[in-house]
């Protein structure tokens, strides 16, 4: 949780995973993680709709991320959760068949530094104005949604559905293959693996609890705390079984 700059990412012997990020990063940042890059580092980004390409930009990278929704008729129960079965021979995508994935962006590639790993299918479409529908202009897939780009000396892999890579999301498809060849492919040749964290926005059930009680009336939280008091009452003892018997 600390800054970029105070990190000792050394690219022979490291590598950084950066998921779903949603602060804005530095010029500064971009251009160390460039150099480190660049001198044979490895690094991770996985993300969506979030701060990906200020990153990708400051470094100098040929790759976006698309920041728009893919939807897809190849899908499980509807087309936000798209099913990837287009997928090109790679570490990454080794005994992998199918993905499924969870509100995927995708990504904007360069064939001269990048290669395409997974594709959405030709059914897929990026919802550009956010109404779910598929309209006339907005473009037509297939899609790259996982992505190797080179550069100098080192890799950047690039995810564009950090929601595949959840708990929930492990059971469906081959995605818990798929979650353990990105850890192999990550930790490959190297000593340290570090997660950039202060990128990130917690949940901060202080915060949360302060910000929803400023907006209840006095008589509504005493209400809750007379409710709270009864259900603890009732879970932890049996004097509201006694009083309702009475």
């Amino acid at each position: 949780q600390v800054r970029l700059d105070s990190v000792d990412l050394d690219p022979r012997t490291s590598a950084l995973v950066i998921v779903g990020p949603t602060k804005d990063f530095t010029d500064a940042e971009g251009a160390i993680l460039e150099n480190y890059v660049r001198e044979g580092g490895r690094l991770l980004l996985a993300d969506d709709f979030g701060t990906g390409n200020d990153l990708l930009e400051a470094m100098n990278s040929t790759s976006r991320f698309s920041r728009d929704l893919v939807m897809d008729l190849a899908y499980e129960k509807q087309p936000e959760f798209t099913v990837l079965f287009d997928l090109r021979a790679d570490q990454l995508t080794r005994n992998v068949s199918t993905l499924l994935l969870n509100y995927p962006s995708s990504l904007t590639v360069d064939p001269a530094t990048t290669d395409a790993l997974a594709y959405s299918s030709i059914a897929s479409w990026l919802d550009t104005n956010g109404n779910r529908l598929q309209e006339w202009g907005e473009p037509r897939g297939p899609f790259p949604v996982l992505a190797r780009e080179e550069m100098g000396n080192g890799t950047i892999i690039l995810l564009s559905d950090p929601s595949v890579l959840i708990n929930g999301m492990k059971g469906y498809g081959d995605n818990a293959q798929f979650a353990s060849n990105l850890i192999d492919e990550v930790c490959r040749d190297r000593t340290s693996i570090m997660f950039d964290e202060s990128h990130r926005d917690f949940f901060d059930p202080i915060s949360v609890t302060m910000q929803f009680s400023g907006l209840l009336s006095t008589n509504a939280k005493v209400a809750l705390v007379v409710v709270g008091l009864v259900l603890t009452l009732w879970l932890a003892t049996d004097l509201v079984d006694i009083a309702v018997a009475w």
